[in-house]
């Protein structure tokens, strides 16, 4: 299995025609400006190991959890709680191009803030931001509000209060289809310890029905 996966590895890199960095003290200077590859390899607990070794890292991409076979979920909850760091949740199918068309949760809370402000450079370079917001938000923090901010960073978006009844996930989700989105960008809550407050209400629909790429922030 480990050579399969390093067989994996070597071909992607060469479809994208992109360098490997092969020694942990390879100098910076090879990098630059440049995207690569390297390759790592350790032992212990996959979802421990990703919330150290993600600190590092400028994204975190994990497969969508199987909730049938209860996989995947812890190392989502680690790369979310443990790194510090955004998490790009996958689907199945790979999209085409990134990041595209996003779609945007927002209900102004702080980890909405925290999503917006991190995902700053993707939403700069995306082809347009559709807002999608559910009833009121605190003084401040309207999506207008937000609909200005991005302006202000060069960012074209439009805003969409969702209507209806029903789950929160599931329509966040109906609603960035219907807007063509290619990404769907939102907090991840905590209100209590533990991952079901994590991926409690709307979060914990979009994990386990997404598919299309997630940018979960906590």
């Amino acid at each position: 299995e480990r050579e399969r996966m390093r067989g994996l590895f070597r071909e992607a890199a060469e479809r994208h025609a992109l360098p490997v960095i092969e020694e942990d003290d390879a100098p910076i200077e090879a990098a630059g400006t440049r995207t690569t590859l390297s390759w790592r390899e350790a032992r212990g607990r996959q979802a421990d190991l990703l919330g150290t070794h993600g600190r590092l890292a400028d994204l975190i991409a994990v497969p969508r959890p199987d909730r049938a076979a209860n996989l995947g979920f812890n190392t989502l909850y680690a790369a979310l709680m443990s790194s510090g760091r955004p998490v790009l949740m996958c689907p199945a199918q790979a999209p085409t191009a990134l990041p595209g068309r996003i779609a945007l949760a927002w209900n102004g809370s702080m980890e909405a803030s925290r999503a917006v402000a991190v995902g700053l450079a993707l939403l700069r370079a995306s082809a347009g931001v559709h807002i999608l917001t559910v009833g009121e938000t605190p003084e401040g923090t309207t999506p207008e509000a937000l609909a200005r901010y991005l302006a202000g960073h060069g960012v074209v978006s439009e805003i969409e209060v969702l209507a209806g009844s029903g789950d929160i996930g599931a329509r966040l989700l109906a609603r960035a289809k219907a807007a063509q989105a290619d990404l769907l960008m939102m907090g991840a809550y905590s209100h209590s310890r533990g991952r079901e407050s994590l991926f409690g209400g709307a979060s914990q629909y979009v994990v386990d029905h997404a598919d299309l790429p997630v940018f979960l922030v906590h």
